[in-house]
């Protein structure tokens, strides 16, 4: 083989290996690599309580769950009926600052 030979190789090896990452970078950019079953499950919301909690709500099979998630756990807190869920009407800050300071309080009593 001559030297041209090679590079033509190396050449169409590099770009074949170039296209097929190129594809699927594309594929998951796109969503096709995820899972069939993730449009089972979406988060609704989530909210920092405090510097590693968080609250979310979360819709698994047309059920919504409150999860309070921090640092070591996450923890069912309450399950939403459909026909009366508080993301209809978001509570307001001084709402949202009171529940932080009792679960901030409830959390250091562990």
């Amino acid at each position: 083989m001559n030297e041209m030979a090679i590079i033509r190789i190396l050449g169409s090896l590099v770009l074949i290996v170039l296209l097929i990452l190129g594809v699927a970078w594309a594929a998951r950019r796109a969503g096709v690599l995820r899972g069939s079953n993730m449009h089972m499950m979406r988060v609704l919301g989530s909210r920092a309580i405090g510097a590693r909690q968080r609250i979310a709500m979360v819709e698994v099979e047309g059920v919504r769950m409150l999860l309070g998630i921090g640092p070591q756990q996450i923890s069912l807190l309450r399950v939403m009926s459909e026909d009366r869920c508080p993301l209809d009407h978001p509570p307001s800050d001084a709402d949202m600052q009171r529940f932080s300071a009792t679960l901030s309080k409830a959390l250091e009593s562990r």
